[in-house]
């Protein structure tokens, strides 16, 4: 039972030290046929991320090249540059609004929240 509450301890007190932030770029149930999620295509000029749609960051300032979701009707994807200062504890929500539903190149990129990840709650003040 000592061991449980050691690695319980261990696995919480983890949590509340998280030394990262978040970039979610999944929808978030909008009705809006013209919103779609949003693509890490490369992080600080490195790019390999596979269509991830989340990605995690190191505290601090970041360049991101995001896509949108939509495709064109070779494949392609419409990439713009994201700059952005990461807190930590903190997931950054975004998604592509697009002002066509033909062609791929207009769009904006939306602030969907920021928001503080589970288990970094500020502990109570006394």
């Amino acid at each position: 039972m000592k061991h449980i509450a050691m690695i319980s301890f261990v696995l919480l007190s983890g949590c509340a030290s998280m030394q990262w932030g978040e970039f979610d770029g999944q929808r978030k149930k909008m009705a809006d046929p013209d919103v779609y999620d949003v693509i890490v295509v490369a992080v600080d000029g490195r790019a390999d991320f596979g269509g991830r749609t989340n990605y995690r960051l190191q505290p601090g300032f970041h360049l991101l090249q995001v896509a949108s979701s939509k495709q064109g009707n070779h494949g392609e994807v419409s990439v713009i540059p994201l700059p952005i200062s990461v807190k930590p504890c903190t997931r950054y929500s975004f998604a592509a609004k697009h002002h066509s539903r033909i062609g791929i190149e207009n769009w904006d990129l939306l602030s969907t929240g920021e928001t503080l990840m589970p288990g970094c709650e500020e502990p109570a003040k006394k």
